[in-house]
């Protein structure tokens, strides 16, 4: 019981500390906040005032013309927001099942060409193509100019994840698991 309240007796700070640790923190907040606040206001500020006036902390002329012009064309909020979806889930499927797949075969100890893989995808994350090459790749070769598939494509297979994952694979799934479904029948 006395080594128990010596260990909340160390956990105390004092109340300057703590003073000093609560004003840090609210001005961590208010940071945070004011960014967001601005980008509020403007949006419920006319242009001719943001024009004239610039940003403030609360508008000179309210408008609602930026609100009625996005609802207008509400065809581009759903778009924008069926693409991002659609990147999010496709891309977050491919990449792990392109991932899994070429890392769970660099985890294996009897896989033939394991070294030549591991540093063919190594080497590619030291060195990249460049955003022109990039570009050409994606639009000339791939084909994926004005498609939603260049939003996720070329970016669903990571070298760095491979590595990653072959780690998690190599650290836990062990041989003797491997050996026993064989055993049974498995294939890999």
């Amino acid at each position: 019981a006395q080594k128990h309240k010596k260990n909340e007796a160390r956990n105390l700070i004092s109340k300057k500390t703590n003073f000093v640790f609560n004003v840090v923190l609210l001005i961590g907040c208010l940071l945070t906040v004011f960014p967001l606040w601005i980008i509020i206001i403007s949006s419920i500020t006319s242009e001719s005032a943001l024009t004239t006036y610039g940003y403030r902390l609360w508008p000179l002329e309210f408008s609602t013309t930026a609100y009625s012009y996005l609802f207008k064309g509400g065809s581009i909020i759903m778009t924008a927001y069926k693409n991002t979806i659609i990147a999010t889930l496709a891309g977050t499927v491919i990449s792990v099942v392109t991932v899994g797949l070429y890392a769970y075969a660099l985890s294996r100890p009897d896989f033939k060409y394991k070294k030549f893989f591991t540093f063919f995808s190594f080497f590619t994350m030291l060195f990249g193509g460049g955003m022109v090459s990039y570009y050409n790749m994606t639009r000339s070769v791939l084909g994926l100019k004005d498609t939603v598939w260049a939003l996720f494509l070329p970016m669903s297979f990571s070298a760095y994840w491979v590595i990653i994952m072959r780690t998690f694979y190599q650290s836990s799934v062990p041989e003797a698991i491997i050996e026993s479904a064989r055993i049974d029948g498995c294939g890999e």
